[in-house]
């Protein structure tokens, strides 16, 4: 019998209708609001993707505030 509890589970980057990223299971439905970017893999792999582009942490609402005003 397999522990599938030990067994590493593959990620997918996932963004928001806000511009925030995060990573979940690809096993999981998303949760409304939450969109699959195409990229999928272990952790490192997610993660690596997050840290290149989601360079501006704000909020997108608040981006686009700032920059109107600018």
């Amino acid at each position: 019998m397999k522990n599938t509890e030990m067994e590493p589970r593959s990620l997918r980057v996932v963004v928001n209708d806000d511009g925030q990223y995060s990573v979940c299971p690809e096993s999981i439905e998303l949760a409304p609001g939450w969109h699959a970017v195409g990229v999928s893999g272990d952790g490192t792999t997610c993660f690596n993707y997050i840290e290149a582009h989601w360079t501006d942490l704000r909020p997108l609402q608040l981006r686009k505030t700032v920059e109107a005003h600018s």
